[in-house]
């Protein structure tokens, strides 16, 4: 059997949010980014694909934003981002048993509605979680037995951002996570 790791980069934006300002200011925000697939460790096992079999790579995902009472803000996905792991050699499947698991490499939150402290970091608290499974930096299972040659994905994020991280103009906010994923492919052709 084989076991082979892939990394999916999800970048994930907030759209504007703005407290009451004068009339003559104004607020627009643009957002680029790029993504660089996985190198496959065994090519030819597994990929990411949309729901309908198309080569998926992530795009920019939108947050909605709410305002508590104590001036604190939660940014949510307004929908979950559903793609799926399948293998991508002919007449093989996942291994009997095989799990799909998943950890957070790394996040990264910034934008011009945000208060840095004095070591230029932001406090915010993300969350990262697929098919219900909140993910850390241990690897996961994100799919307890997969079937067949395809496991399908939900992803969700938030952040919640206290008062004192965010400006009273308002403004943008991103957050960039790195998820890593593993999975085991049978080497031998599935029986049909």
């Amino acid at each position: 059997m084989k076991k082979i790791v892939g990394l999916l980069s999800a970048g994930i934006i907030a759209t504007s949010f703005s407290a009451i300002s004068a009339p003559t200011d104004g607020n627009l925000n643009f957002s680029f980014q790029g993504v660089i697939p996985p190198a496959a460790v065994s090519p030819g096992s597994w990929k990411f694909v949309d729901l309908s079999g198309v080569d998926y790579s992530p795009s920019t995902l939108a947050f909605s934003t709410t305002r508590n009472s104590d001036g604190s803000y939660f940014l949510s996905m307004v929908n979950p981002e559903v793609f799926a792991i399948e293998v991508a050699t002919p007449n093989t499947n996942f291994t009997t048993g095989s799990k799909i698991k998943a950890s957070v490499a790394s996040t990264i939150i910034n934008g011009s509605a945000l208060n840095v402290d004095s070591a230029g970091s932001v406090n915010a608290t993300p969350s990262i979680s697929i098919n219900g499974v909140t993910l850390t930096d241990s690897p996961q299972d994100v799919v307890s037995t997969v079937t067949g040659n395809r496991a399908t994905l939900s992803l969700s994020a938030q952040v919640d951002l206290p008062k004192v991280s965010v400006k009273n103009t308002g403004g943008n906010v991103s957050m960039t996570s790195a998820v890593i994923f593993s999975a085991d492919v049978a080497s031998a052709p599935a029986v049909p």
